[in-house]
């Protein structure tokens, strides 16, 4: 599969056991369910693949526009039973639309891309559902353990230390806020944010 840069990247479907030896290593804390975990983490990988291969298989904004005229034109009978017959198809390619909209939405403009952002966000969940502090030290367990998982889903693409540091710090900054806005409404706070390096 190409990206946009015109290097080929292999879409990840597992790790291998020397990669999922080094994600051990990383881990918070032992669990008897290593297999579960891995799991886990390399559906998190192949979901991100499938999701990022199902967009650039994308209409084209030609084929786009043609779906548009076609929603148009249903939506313009008038025949009750006739719209009645074309009901399925019509919310098909209404679901179409609203899909190829996101795809091509700010989303994925310039340097955002909502699919990797969802894998991030996914990983440290798991990280934290783990027992993981959210640190964003380089020499962190944070940023050790969110290299060792994102290098081989993403090969070429995987953030550098100061990348991965980065999407902690974001993470780190979205969940004060949102403790900020529990604490507000008197509302339980959540403990697994470590706001020190």
């Amino acid at each position: 599969m190409a990206t946009k840069a015109g290097r080929e990247i292999t879409p990840f479907h597992n790790y291998t056991d020397a990669q999922w030896a080094a994600i051990q290593q990383k881990m918070p804390r032992e669990s008897p369910s290593w297999r579960d975990i891995r799991f886990e983490l390399e559906q998190i990988g192949r979901e991100f693949w499938g999701m990022r291969h199902q967009r650039l298989l994308r209409p084209s904004a030609r084929d786009h526009e043609g779906l548009r005229r076609c929603i148009e034109l249903i939506e313009r009978f008038k025949s009750r039973p006739l719209k009645k017959a074309l009901e399925s198809a019509h919310r098909t390619m209404k679901a179409w639309d609203d899909l190829m909209v996101a795809w091509n939405s700010e989303a994925f403009q310039r340097t955002s891309d909502i699919h990797r952002q969802l894998l991030y966000d996914r990983i440290i969940r798991l990280w934290v559902g783990l027992g993981g502090r959210l640190g964003a030290s380089l020499t962190g367990p944070t940023v050790r353990f969110l290299d060792a998982v994102l290098e081989p889903i993403l090969g070429p693409e995987a953030p550098g230390l100061d990348g991965i540091r980065a999407i902690v710090r974001r993470e780190q900054h979205r969940r004060k806020f949102w403790k900020e806005v529990a604490n507000r409404r008197g509302e339980k706070q959540d403990p697994t944010v470590d706001d020190a390096d």
